[in-house]
């Protein structure tokens, strides 16, 4: 009686553990970026605790003497659906900082193959609207004044969300409050990974050139949203 019961348990628990493996792997959306020398370069942030997104794309245009840039993040609350509304703030410094902007929006197709963004000409900012069409198909695809741009990415991730630095410098802290400022710090337009969060704050880590650096940083050190 006792060997059987054993048997229906790790039956039980090898049944849980397909289960759970098959769910995930339907998840529509994940935590995910593409290779850093893909252009543009994509990354997201999937928040399945809050069923929110956040993303941010890199795109460059260069010529001789020149390098243009447009960057941008945007953040969405997943529903019920496949589709779901984004909305969108420059990420491009000027003068060592990161200036406010008003949102525009989006909309993000996850059940699509490969999922997308779709944003109207209007609202891209910055340089965008120039940049994007000089990157092209596939992963651009321009289509009656809208870009549709391809967000799959070749790794999966564990970071909750994605953040980018708007002030000049944004102190690393050990522990979630002021008195426990480091040497440490970002710059406008660096991109961290957003592993946890307390009010006010968010535990990330930054992938530098040559090391990664973990910590704290302030909430209002990063481009928000209303």
């Amino acid at each position: 009686m006792i060997a059987s019961r054993r048997i229906r348990f790790a039956f039980l628990c090898l049944a849980s553990i397909i289960c759970m493996g098959a769910a995930s792997s339907t998840e529509p959306i994940s935590s995910m970026r593409k290779e850093i020398f893909k252009n543009p370069f994509v990354v997201i942030g999937f928040n399945r605790k809050k069923s929110e997104i956040t993303g941010y794309i890199s795109a460059l245009r260069t010529a001789p003497g020149r390098t243009d840039e447009c960057k941008f993040v945007f953040t969405a609350k997943k529903g019920t659906g496949n589709t779901s509304t984004i909305l969108i703030k420059d990420a491009v410094k000027a003068n060592e900082i990161i200036e406010a902007s008003t949102a525009t929006k989006g909309i993000i197709f996850l059940d699509s193959t490969p999922k997308k963004i779709v944003i109207d000409e209007n609202s891209l900012p910055g340089d965008c609207g120039w940049i994007l069409p000089f990157i092209g198909e596939p992963q651009v695809i321009e289509n009656n004044n809208a870009f549709s741009i391809n967000v799959d990415g070749e790794e999966i991730g564990d970071w909750q969300a994605i953040q980018v630095i708007s002030n000049r410098r944004a102190y690393f802290h050990s522990g979630p409050n002021d008195s426990t400022a480091g040497k440490a710090f970002l710059v406008a337009g660096d991109l961290v990974y957003v592993y946890d969060e307390n009010p006010g704050w968010y535990y990330v880590k930054y992938q530098g050139r040559k090391k990664e650096t973990v910590g704290w940083i302030k909430k209002s050190d990063t481009i928000q949203f209303p």
